[in-house]
């Protein structure tokens, strides 16, 4: 019998195990992603809701709503609006160079908010997508 000895291993080392594999992209979606999921999670069990009364709520599947909580649903920016609106939730995207940011290179960094009020603006700010309530 062979005797194998146990591993701690790292985030780092992890990371660098499948850089051949993963690109910055797909973390980055796969974060989002996650957050997206867990913003509409969290106004369901706000609205204490099963995943049934939420979908009627929306208009949708119960398989849909379960869909979105799995954290692997690739939204468009149009459902993401819709469901926003529905939800009486904003919904902020906002796009900026990777680059660290200094005072000149925060000027070329917009948000838009979408809200169902108030239409669409251009805020100044930082990288980010959530889903407020």
């Amino acid at each position: 019998m062979i005797e194998m000895k146990a591993q701690t291993v790292g985030i780092a080392d992890l990371l660098r195990a499948f850089e051949g594999y993963v690109t910055s992209a797909d973390l980055l979606a796969s974060r989002l992603l996650a957050n997206i999921s867990v913003a509409i999670t969290k106004k369901r069990l706000a609205l204490k809701m099963n995943q049934t009364e939420f979908a009627k709520l929306l208009g949708v599947s119960q398989g849909m709503v379960s869909k979105w909580e799995s954290e692997n649903y690739n939204y468009t920016v149009e459902g993401l609006a819709n469901i926003c609106d529905k939800l009486e939730m904003d919904l902020e995207v906002t796009i900026k160079p990777k680059v660290a940011q200094d005072s000149c290179s925060r000027q070329n960094s917009w948000k838009t908010t979408v809200t169902p009020m108030q239409g669409v603006r251009k805020v100044k700010e930082h990288h980010k997508l959530k889903l407020v309530s």
